[in-house]
């Protein structure tokens, strides 16, 4: 979104924003942090939280400030953020993410991988050898490896439905 042509690149500001605040939600779950009165707690309000329950501190609340006030113009007053600001926002969030993942969740995100959500051993695997040697640089090796998944995936799939 943030790469399209103005004005429609203004909407990542909107996309970046849920971005920042469904991971605090995440991280304010994993490590115990709850706002008062059983509600939500509105962004900016976790940096404080997280202190004070926690003993933790949220890195770019500046950025994130700047953030919040352009999604509040955009969504609440219309006004749309210059591209240069996008571009900006963009580098932030990536920066939030990346110093807070491993501070709040202690995963580096470079290591975030959506393979590990599948069940199958079998799929699993050959995707999670494709992801290393793609990494290191084996572009064949991987290839190799996410065919092997998909065969595996063909033949899992044969089998349920001779069960059905």
């Amino acid at each position: 979104q943030s790469h399209k042509p103005e004005p429609f690149a203004a909407v990542a500001v909107l996309t970046f924003h849920d971005a920042c605040e469904m991971f605090l939600q995440i991280a304010a779950e994993h490590k115990g942090v709850a706002a008062p009165r059983q509600r939500s707690p509105d962004f900016l309000e976790y940096w404080p939280l997280f202190e004070q329950q926690a003993q933790l501190q949220v890195t770019s609340k500046t950025s994130m400030s700047r953030l919040n006030r352009a999604r509040g113009n955009l969504k609440h007053g219309g006004v749309l953020p210059a591209h240069d600001e996008i571009e900006g926002f963009r580098a932030a969030v990536t920066s939030f993410l990346e110093e807070n993942a491993l501070l709040l969740l202690g995963v580096n995100l470079n290591d975030v991988s959506l393979t590990s959500m599948i069940k199958s051993d079998e799929v699993r695997g050959p995707l999670e050898r494709a992801e290393t040697a793609l990494s290191a640089g084996d572009l064949q090796g991987a290839m190799g490896e996410v065919a092997s998944a998909f065969t595996a995936r063909g033949s899992l799939q044969s089998e349920i439905g001779r069960r059905a």
